[in-house]
């Protein structure tokens, strides 16, 4: 597995790479989070906005669990309905 400065290196160096090619399109919203105290972000490529992600982070007696939705536009156009990670 590589180190993880290498793969935050790699997806900056993609990022950079296909900075040029975006177009000023408006992100739209991602699919909302029904879990409470969840925090909206807006993901920045190049200065333009590509997108936004919502994020809730919980701690109860067995660990902590992150759960996440997402969506990002052109160049990478991707959706993330629902991520949840379960850390013990």
């Amino acid at each position: 597995m590589l180190p993880l400065h290498s793969i935050r290196a790699a997806l900056a160096a993609a990022a950079l790479a296909v900075a040029p090619s975006v177009a000023a399109q408006p992100a739209g919203a991602a699919p909302p989070l029904q879990e409470t105290g969840a925090t909206n972000f807006s993901i920045f490529l190049g200065g333009t906005p590509i997108g936004t992600e919502q994020v809730a982070v919980n701690r109860t007696a067995t660990g902590w669990t992150i759960v996440s939705s997402g969506r990002l536009a052109a160049p990478i156009d991707a959706v993330a309905r629902r991520v949840q990670v379960r850390y013990t």
